[in-house]
């Protein structure tokens, strides 16, 4: 019975334990910036080659050894080329970013749009998330990114590369919280503690 208690006790503290990991993957434009669709008019730039709309970034390599370690890597530039800002402009047009590891894949999504504040007009990239890829061993590869203006100038934007704005990642290894079963399975080693030692006490009286 100590040996059925203490092999469930470890399964359940290994579960917990922290695996350095290594990250091996790429970023595609999941849903991507679309030329011929109304809305502000985008181009994503890859680091440090010229690429076309729908593209796969610089390979995304990094190692995070233990939870709480972040990295942090450059993506591409986003920018305009639109001289001035037109009606359709303001509204939102959707994206996506599709990150791909070995461990797994997620899709951050966003939204691209003018703004004028009355005396800037620039662009403007709203990130939702962030978003996580589950790694097993109760962690994490959290994926956030920090919105965006770009091509800002006043009355009217600024276009071009040069003007444009550099989009990072952040990534962050996490621990996931344990199961909402785990109070009662230990509980249940609790149970299992109890009636040995009532078995041992009936047997020694």
């Amino acid at each position: 019975m100590k040996k059925l208690i203490f092999s469930l006790v470890a399964s359940l503290v290994m579960a917990g334990a922290a695996n350095a990991a290594t990250f091996n993957g790429d970023l595609t434009l999941d849903t991507p910036f679309n030329l011929s669709s109304n809305g502000l008019q985008l181009k994503a730039v890859r680091i440090p080659n010229s690429g076309g709309q729908t593209f796969v970034s610089a390979p995304l390599d990094f190692d995070l050894g233990n939870v709480g370690d972040t990295a942090t890597l450059d993506l591409f530039v986003v920018r305009t080329n639109e001289p001035t800002a037109e009606a359709d402009d303001f509204l939102p047009k959707a994206f996506g970013l599709l990150f791909s590891f070995g461990q797994g894949s997620v899709i951050l999504t966003g939204t691209s749009y003018a703004v004028n504040d009355g005396v800037n007009v620039f662009g403007f990239l709203d990130f939702d998330g962030p978003v996580s890829i589950a790694l097993g061993n109760a962690q994490a590869l959290v994926i956030s990114l920090s919105d965006l203006v770009f091509n800002a100038g006043v009355g009217a934007f600024t276009p071009g590369k040069a003007n444009g704005a550099l989009v990072s990642a952040s990534f962050e290894l996490v621990a996931v919280p344990l199961p909402a079963t785990l109070p009662l399975g230990l509980g249940a080693l609790g149970l299992l503690g109890f009636v040995a030692r009532r078995r041992k006490a009936v047997v020694q009286a």
